[in-house]
């Protein structure tokens, strides 16, 4: 499983993983409970080791073929900042899921995420808060990252 690869690598995945990863994505919506699960276990942990990578790059000369993927330049760093973005908004909108164990799995992945990920979260939340039927999990959201959401 993708999640597998993304929690045990330390330095390089390769790129065709990356590609796997962000098409798993749709899988938020699928019709079958275990491959919506997987898919919040494994965009979890992408955007995991996203973040940590990002907090490692400190000599650009050693750079992997994955941090070129992800650092190559402002461009690439905005592409990774939006990829963020339409990750974190995914997940935070599937809280809303008829499903209490699924908003409970999507909860226990958005509120685990690096804090560097925290205003994302923020922004995420501050679009469907009072807006969803299911408001529990956002509010456990807005009780960890609470001064971020205005």
């Amino acid at each position: 499983s993708l999640t597998i690869i993304f929690t045990s690598q330390s330095s390089e995945v390769p790129s065709e993983f990356l590609t796997k990863a962000i098409e798993v994505s749709e899988r938020l919506d699928d019709e079958h409970q275990e491959n919506r699960e997987e898919a919040v276990r494994t965009l979890g942990a992408l955007l995991h080791f996203i973040a940590s990578r990002e907090n490692q790059v400190e000599h650009p000369l050693e750079l992997t073929f994955t941090d070129q993927i992800l650092l190559q330049d402002e461009n690439q760093k905005k592409s990774v900042d939006d990829f963020y973005r339409k990750v974190v908004s995914k997940l935070v909108l599937h809280m809303d899921d008829e499903s209490e164990i699924f908003r409970n799995i999507v909860l226990g992945c958005v509120i685990t995420l690096p804090s560097s990920l925290d205003l994302l979260v923020g922004e995420a939340v501050k679009k469907v808060r009072g807006k969803q039927v299911h408001q529990e999990q956002v509010e456990k959201i807005v009780e960890k990252i609470g001064g971020l959401i205005v």
